[in-house]
């Protein structure tokens, strides 16, 4: 099993660097039970209405994420709906606090101030930064403080 860490995904902005072409062009492939670490900007759902419409963009890659035969891992940066996750329920997995994914459950947000224990190696959660762009955003619509 291996670990793979990757930056931003942004909603499904970013996906690409996961696609199959990308991984044989860089020559990497995420086996089954691998762990994928997404650091930070993860974005799914970055806007509330996004988990109402079936059918569109978010809802095609949270059907893409469930069916990944490995676990992913994600710690929250800045562009991140917030609001949402504050509503999801939180358990211990990995030694620490994480919250599952309502729509792929081989999904976790690992949380803040957390440490974890993933494959004999130790993780310490530190997420966020500052807003590049939240004078283009909206409060609580499309940037979360």
């Amino acid at each position: 099993m291996a670990i793979w860490l990757t930056g931003d995904t942004h909603g499904g902005i970013d996906m690409g660097k996961l696609s199959r072409k990308s991984r044989k062009r860089n020559n990497f492939e995420i086996n089954e039970g691998d762990f994928l670490i997404i650091l930070g900007d993860f974005g799914f759902p970055f806007f509330d209405k996004e988990t109402e419409q079936k059918g569109g963009e978010y809802h095609y890659w949270m059907k893409w994420f469930r069916e990944r035969r490995y676990t992913v891992l994600w710690l929250d940066g800045n562009h991140e709906n917030f609001n949402f996750w504050e509503r999801q329920p939180i358990i211990e997995k990995f030694g620490g606090k994480v919250q599952i994914h309502p729509e792929a459950e081989n999904v976790f947000h690992l949380m803040r101030g957390e440490f974890y224990d993933i494959e004999d190696k130790s993780f310490f959660v530190f997420g966020g930064a500052a807003s590049q762009d939240k004078a283009y955003r909206e409060p609580n619509v499309s940037w979360w403080e």
